[in-house]
C-alpha cells in the first residue's frame, strides 16, 4: 500500500515537471516570435480590430452610457495588463499575451492527458507551433484567451462528473460564464454540460444532479447577470452580454452575403452599421435586433439562398484556406521567417490547418465515442463549429477548436501506427484520410480573394501611425498602399486627413477628389472637401457638398452643424436653426436671430425662442 503509495506520488511530481517544461517550452516558442517580429511596425502597432480594442481599454469612457459592443471581458483583461506594462511597450504586452497562449498550450496537453492518457507535451507543442495560434496569441484580440478559458470549463466538467462535486460544477460555471464574456459562441457549452450532468450514469440521484446543475447555472449567472445589469443601467434595455451579435448574424445570413462576408473596415464598414439607424431606429439595442429581423426575413422568404449560403460558408470553414476576417495572416507572412514556415499554401494545400484535419477525422471517427470525456470533446467540437457557421468562418473564429482537433489528431496518428501491420485498417486509414484531406483542400472560390490585404496592411499601419502623430511616416505607408492598390478609396482619404493636419490644405483636397473618384459615397471625403471649399470662401459649393454629405449620412452632426453655419452667413435663419438645433449645437429652446449691434451692425444673436 505504501509502495504503490510512493508510486502514485512519484508520477504525480513527474507530470508536473513535465507540465513545467511544457509550459516553458512554448513560452520560448512566443516569445521567440514576438523578438523575431519587434522591429516590424505591422506586428507592433494594434491594427484594425486589436486597435479598437486598445482604444476602449485606454480610454474608460468610451463605453459609458450604452451597452456593451463587444463582449466585455478581453477589454478587462487588456485594462490590467496595462496596469502592469505600459500599453505603448508592444513588445512587453505582447509577450504578456504569449504567456496568455503559453498557458493554454500547456492546459491543452494536460486535458490531452486527463483525456487518453498520453504526454501533455506533444499537443502543447504542436499548438504552440501550429501558425495561426502562434500569431494570434500574440495579438490584441480576445481568441486565445477564450481558448484559455474553454479549456479550463471542459477541464472542470470532467472534473465535475467525476467528483459529482459541488465545488467543481461551481468552477465550471465560473469559467464558462467568464468564456462567454470573452467569446459570446461558447455559450453553447451551456447545454453540452447540463446534458452531460444529467446522462451521468455514475449519479443515480436526480435531487443531486439537480444541486449540480443548479451551482453550475449559479457560477454562469454570477459572471454574466452583473454585465447585463450595467447595460440595463446605460441604456435602460435588456442586453445580456453585448450588441454586436446581430450585425455578425446578418453579414454571413443574406441574399447579398458574398460581398458583405468581405466587406472592410472604414467607409464601408460604417455604411453597414448605421444601416438600420437610416430606417428610424435609434439605439444600439434596436440596431442589433433589426439585423436579426433581417436574418429571420431572409431565411423566410428565401430558403433556398439561405440554405446554400450555410453550405458554402461549411466548405469554408472546413478548408485549409485561413479565410481572413479584416487581417489576412498571409499578408505578415514576408515579415516572419517563422511565420513563413508555419503558414504556407501549395495550389489548394494550405498548411497546417490542411494537414491537421485528415488526421482529425482519423482520431475523431474511431475516438469519439469511445468514452464518456471523449464523446464530450467531440460534441463540443461539432457544436462550436456550427455557431460560427451559422454566423460567418475565419481563422480567428475557427481557431477555438483547433487545440481539440490536435487532440483529436494526435489520436489518428496512434491508431494509425497500431493499425500498421492490419491491411484492412489501413485500407480505412488511407480512405478516411484521403476524404479529410480532398474536403481541407478542395479548390473553391474564397470571397476574400478579391480583397487586396497586402495593400490593406500597409494602409492599416499608415492609420495606426497617424493616430499616434507620426504623420510623415504614415505617408509613406499610405504612399507603399496605394502604390499595390490605386483604388484603394480609405487610404487617399486618410492620407488627406494628414495632410489636412500639416496644414497642406492644397494636398488634401487633392486627395480628398481621388477618394472621391474612387468612392463618390465616401462620405466622410465628401465633408472634409467641403470644409476646405469654406475655408476658400465658395460657400455655394461647399453648401452642396455637406447637403450631399448629409443625403448619404442623415445623422452625420458635423455635416449638420457647418452647413448651419454657412446658411447663417447666406441669411438664411430659419434653416441655419434647423440644423443646428439637431446636430444639438444650440439647445432646442433658443434659436438665432440677426440683429444690429451698438454700432449698427448686423450679428447673430442666440436668444430664448419666446423673445420679443
Amino acid at each position: 500500500m505504501n509502495l504503490n503509495l510512493v508510486k502514485v506520488n512519484y508520477l504525480l511530481k513527474l507530470l508536473n515537471r513535465n507540465l513545467f517544461l511544457v509550459f516553458l517550452i512554448a513560452l520560448i516558442i512566443q516569445c521567440t516570435f514576438v523578438i523575431a517580429t519587434r522591429s516590424d511596425l505591422s506586428f507592433n502597432l494594434p491594427l484594425v480590430d486589436s486597435a479598437n480594442y486598445h482604444d476602449i481599454a485606454t480610454n474608460t469612457s468610451s463605453t459609458a452610457g450604452k451597452p456593451y459592443w463587444q463582449p466585455p471581458l478581453y477589454v478587462w483583461l487588456l485594462r490590467s495588463i496595462y496596469f502592469l506594462v505600459p500599453s505603448d511597450n508592444m513588445i512587453a504586452v505582447r509577450i504578456t499575451h504569449g504567456t496568455i497562449g503559453a498557458i493554454a498550450a500547456t492546459l491543452t496537453g494536460f486535458l490531452a492527458y486527463k483525456i487518453f492518457s498520453f504526454s501533455p507535451l506533444l499537443p502543447a507543442i504542436i499548438l504552440s507551433l501550429y501558425g495561426p495560434f502562434l500569431f494570434y496569441s500574440t495579438q490584441l484580440l480576445p481568441t486565445v484567451t477564450g481558448i484559455l478559458l474553454f479549456v479550463i470549463s471542459i477541464y472542470f466538467l470532467l472534473l465535475t462528473l467525476h467528483s459529482h462535486s459541488l465545488k467543481h460544477s461551481f468552477l465550471c460555471g465560473l469559467s464558462t460564464g467568464l468564456s462567454s464574456l470573452t467569446i459570446a459562441n461558447f455559450l453553447v457549452f451551456l447545454p453540452i454540460a447540463v446534458a452531460s450532468i444529467f446522462s451521468n450514469n455514475s449519479v443515480t440521484s436526480r435531487k443531486q444532479k439537480s444541486y449540480i446543475t443548479f451551482t453550475f447555472l449559479a457560477g454562469i449567472a454570477l459572471c454574466i447577470l452583473p454585465v447585463t445589469m450595467r447595460n440595463y443601467i446605460a441604456s435602460k434595455t435588456w442586453v445580456p452580454i453585448s450588441t454586436n451579435a446581430g450585425i455578425n448574424l446578418f453579414i454571413g445570413n443574406n441574399p447579398d452575403f458574398e460581398n458583405t462576408i468581405i466587406i472592410r473596415p472604414g467607409i464601408d464598414w460604417l455604411n453597414l452599421l448605421n444601416k438600420p439607424f437610416r430606417e428610424n431606429v435609434r439605439t444600439p439595442e434596436d440596431a442589433d435586433r433589426w439585423f436579426i429581423w433581417q436574418v429571420i426575413k431572409f431565411a423566410k422568404t428565401n430558403p433556398a439562398k439561405f440554405t446554400y449560403n450555410m453550405l458554402q460558408k461549411t466548405l469554408l470553414f472546413l478548408n485549409g484556406y485561413e479565410m481572413p476576417r479584416n487581417t489576412s495572416i498571409y499578408s505578415y507572412r514576408p515579415k516572419s521567417k517563422l511565420l513563413s514556415v508555419l503558414v504556407w499554401k501549395v495550389g489548394s494545400f494550405f498548411f497546417p490547418f490542411s494537414i491537421l484535419f485528415p488526421f482529425f477525422l482519423l482520431g475523431f471517427i474511431t475516438n469519439a465515442w469511445r468514452s464518456m470525456e471523449s464523446k464530450i470533446l467531440a460534441v463540443f467540437i461539432v457544436i462550436y463549429s456550427l455557431s460560427v457557421i451559422l454566423f460567418f468562418p475565419s481563422d480567428r473564429y475557427r481557431l477555438p477548436v483547433i487545440p481539440f482537433m490536435i487532440i483529436f489528431a494526435i489520436q489518428g496518428i496512434q491508431w494509425l501506427i497500431n493499425s500498421r501491420h492490419n491491411k484492412r485498417k489501413i485500407s480505412i486509414i488511407i480512405f478516411l484520410f484521403m476524404a479529410g484531406l480532398s474536403i481541407a483542400s478542395l479548390p473553391i472560390n474564397y470571397p476574400t480573394e478579391k480583397i487586396p490585404f497586402n495593400a490593406e496592411l500597409d494602409f492599416q499601419t499608415g492609420c495606426a501611425l497617424l493616430k499616434r502623430h507620426k504623420t510623415r511616416k504614415a505617408f509613406s505607408y499610405f504612399y507603399s498602399a496605394l502604390d499595390k492598390n490605386p483604388n484603394l478609396a480609405d487610404a487617399w482619404y486618410y492620407y488627406g486627413v494628414g495632410l489636412l493636419a500639416c496644414e497642406e490644405f492644397t494636398e488634401a483636397a487633392e486627395k480628398f477628389q481621388t477618394c472621391l473618384t474612387c468612392k463618390p459615397d465616401h462620405y466622410m471625403a465628401l465633408h472634409d472637401l467641403a470644409f476646405l471649399i469654406a475655408m476658400k470662401g465658395n460657400l455655394q459649393e461647399s453648401a452642396l457638398l455637406f447637403e450631399k454629405t448629409l443625403e448619404i449620412k442623415p445623422d452625420y452632426t458635423s455635416a449638420m452643424k457647418n452647413l448651419g453655419i454657412i446658411r447663417l452667413k447666406q441669411g438664411r435663419i430659419k434653416e441655419a436653426n434647423y440644423l443646428l438645433k439637431k446636430a444639438g449645437t444650440i439647445p432646442s429652446n433658443m434659436e438665432i436671430i440677426i440683429r444690429s449691434d451698438k454700432n449698427g451692425r448686423l450679428q447673430p444673436f442666440l436668444l430664448p425662442v419666446n423673445h420679443n
